[in-house]
């Protein structure tokens, strides 16, 4: 091979890496912009919804490591349209996802979306697993548009109890006092609330025998798996109510939800309310 083609060659294996280079860089660029201004589209969620449909039933049958129990499974139609409120929120709400994604969850069969911060939808990668799990952004113009065709999930409690789950060993803290958002959501959706209480989600992750610092990190990486388990209450009602008797209502429900759980469990755990 002569020296010209030996360098000509080289400057083609040159110029692709370069025009590569510069392309993903623009690229990136572009994406990153995008998802920082722009929430998912309709066509976005439903093309990585169907991919997500394609590849979940690698995962089929791992949702029986969270059994679901149901106080009265026959008060929920299929043909009608609810909000589901799952609590209290964990470190990841690991159970939540694992029954939205598995098709061969119990919960599967009440046909709902999940609502999540839209936080998620601003981050790479992570926007796309989250469309491809069918999950939405917790907008009240997406929550709107999509109860039209089928039930929504939220965790309520937000980064408050992120960093209670991260702390905590024993007892349940709900943040929920000063959080209506959701009944407003169900009064203008005209749909009753189903409670779904995760047993031990703010257990599932512990590590607190480290100094404070080392165990927020060590529980992020590794945790502790604790038990848990979804209850299901029955609907809730609210439409003939004003917004403080609905949430008063709504706390009520859980807390019996809890008390139920704690019984079934055999445990003296505590509910805190805040």
């Amino acid at each position: 091979m002569n020296t010209s083609l030996t360098v000509c060659i080289f400057y083609c294996i040159f110029g692709l890496i370069v025009f590569t280079t510069v392309f993903f860089i623009f690229y990136f660029i572009i994406y990153i912009f995008y998802i920082f201004l722009f929430l998912p589209s309709n066509l976005e969620f439903k093309v990585f919804n169907f991919i997500g449909n394609i590849i979940r039933p690698i995962f089929s049958g791992i949702s029986h490591h969270f059994p679901v129990e149901f106080l009265n499974r026959d008060s929920i139609k299929n043909d009608k349209k609810y909000l589901y409120i799952f609590i209290p929120h964990g470190l990841v709400t690991l159970s939540q996802v694992v029954h939205i994604f598995d098709s061969k969850s119990p919960l599967k069969s009440l046909n709902m979306y999940n609502a999540a911060h839209s936080f998620l939808f601003k981050i790479p990668i992570l926007r796309e697993i989250s469309l491809m799990m069918g999950v939405i952004p917790v907008e009240k113009s997406y929550l709107l548009h999509y109860f039209k065709e089928s039930s929504i999930s939220i965790t309520v409690g937000g980064m408050r109890e992120v960093s209670y789950a991260l702390d905590n060993e024993f007892n349940d803290k709900l943040f929920i006092k000063n959080r209506k958002g959701f009944i407003k959501i169900a009064k203008d959706s005209n749909v009753e609330i189903v409670p779904i209480y995760c047993w031990n989600e703010q257990q599932f992750l512990t590590f607190n025998l480290l100094p404070e610092k080392l165990a927020k990190v060590a529980n992020a990486l590794f945790g502790k798996i604790s038990a848990v388990k979804l209850y299901v209450g029955t609907p809730i009602d609210i439409s003939s109510l004003n917004i403080d008797k609905a949430h008063a209502l709504y706390i009520n429900k859980i807390t019996e939800l809890f008390k139920y759980a704690a019984n079934k469990e055999k445990s003296n755990k505590k509910l805190i309310i805040e």
